[in-house]
C-alpha cells in the first residue's frame, strides 16, 4: 500500500466517522420531538406506570401541587405553598437537560467558529461600583436584547464566570461567547424580523449586603420561519453574583444564576407547539389540591 492509498483510506474513514456522528445528533432532534410531549405530562406518569393518579395517595395532612410531567411538589405550610415556583438546574428533570446539552453539542460541532471579538470589549473597563454594575446589566438588556443576542458586557463578567440556567450549567465567559455566536445563525434564520423577539427587563434590584443583582424578566420570541409558528414566552428571574477583582480594578460578575417560572420541559414544549398552547407561567401545571 502506497502513500497515496493509506492518505485515502484515512480520508474515508473520517467521512465515515463524521456521518456516523452526524446520524447520531439527527437521530437526538428527532428523539426531542417525540418525547418532548411526553416528558410535559400528555402521557400521565402516573397512568403508565400504575393506571392510578398518585395525587390520590398524597398525605391529606400535606399540600401537594402535581405539574404535567408526573411529579409531586410537596409544602409543609402555607408560606411556603404561596412561593412563587421556579424552575432551577437542580429541580430541572434529567431528560430536559440531557436533550438541551445534546443540541448544544450539536450546535457547537457543526456551527463551531472562532469567538467573534465584536462581543469581546477588550478596551473597556470593568464597573467600579455596584450600582454602575447595574446599569450595565440593565442596557443588556434594554439595548443590547442579550437573551436572544447574547451580547453581555464582557468586561462585568469574570473570565472564570459560572453560568446556570434551568437546563444548562457551564463555567468560563469563552465558552458563552461560543455557545451564543454558534446558536446565533440559527435565531437569525428562525425569526424574521427583529421586533419579533425581545427581552423585557420587568424589574432590577440590588443587594450590597449579599453581593448580588436580581432582574426578572419576560423572554418573547417569534419563530415565524417554522411552519407550526412557534413561540418563545418564558419569564424567569437572574442573580447575578459580583466581587471586586483585584486584577481588573473592579467588580465582576462571578455567578450567573437564572431561573425560569414555569418548568424547563414546557419551556422547551413551546419549541413544537404553536404560539399560545403553552402558557407562560406556571397556573397550567397546577392541576388539584388536597383539602385540609
Amino acid at each position: 500500500i502506497n502513500a497515496h492509498n493509506t492518505y485515502n483510506i484515512f480520508e474515508h474513514w473520517n467521512i465515515k466517522s463524521i456521518l456516523r456522528n452526524t446520524r447520531k445528533m439527527i437521530k437526538q432532534v428527532i428523539l426531542l420531538i417525540i418525547v418532548l410531549p411526553i416528558i410535559n405530562g400528555r402521557i400521565s406518569c402516573s397512568f403508565l406506570v400504575s393506571g392510578f393518579d398518585s395525587y390520590n395517595f398524597v398525605p391529606r395532612r400535606r399540600q401537594s401541587i402535581h405539574n404535567y410531567y408526573g411529579n409531586v411538589r410537596l409544602f409543609d405550610s402555607k408560606e411556603e405553598k404561596m412561593k412563587p415556583y421556579t424552575s432551577s438546574y437542580q429541580s430541572s428533570d434529567s431528560s430536559t437537560k440531557q436533550i438541551v446539552s445534546s443540541l448544544t453539542n450539536f450546535f457547537n460541532f457543526f456551527m463551531n467558529s472562532d469567538n467573534d471579538e465584536s462581543l469581546v470589549s477588550i478596551d473597556a473597563k470593568s464597573p467600579t461600583s455596584p450600582t454602575e454594575l447595574m446599569e450595565i446589566l440593565k442596557n443588556d438588556y434594554i439595548k443590547n436584547n442579550y437573551l436572544w443576542t447574547g451580547n453581555i458586557y464582557t468586561p462585568a463578567f469574570d473570565q472564570n464566570c459560572k453560568f446556570t440556567d434551568p437546563t444548562l450549567s457551564f463555567s468560563g465567559l469563552e465558552r458563552f461567547i461560543t455557545n451564543v455566536q454558534n446558536l446565533q445563525p440559527i435565531l437569525d434564520f428562525l425569526i424574521l424580523e427583529n421586533d419579533d423577539c425581545r427581552s423585557d427587563l420587568v424589574d432590577i434590584s440590588l443587594n450590597e449586603k449579599d453581593g448580588y443583582i436580581q432582574t426578572r424578566w419576560n423572554m418573547y420570541g417569534e419563530l415565524n420561519r417554522l411552519p407550526w409558528k412557534p413561540a418563545i414566552d418564558v419569564f424567569g428571574k437572574t442573580k447575578f453574583w459580583y466581587r471586586y477583582n483585584d486584577d481588573v480594578e473592579g467588580l465582576q460578575v462571578y455567578f450567573y444564576d437564572e431561573e425560569w417560572e414555569i418548568p424547563a420541559s414546557r419551556a422547551l414544549l413551546q419549541l413544537v407547539t404553536k404560539a399560545g398552547t403553552i402558557s407562560n407561567n406556571n397556573e397550567e401545571t397546577l392541576i388539584g389540591e388536597t383539602q385540609q
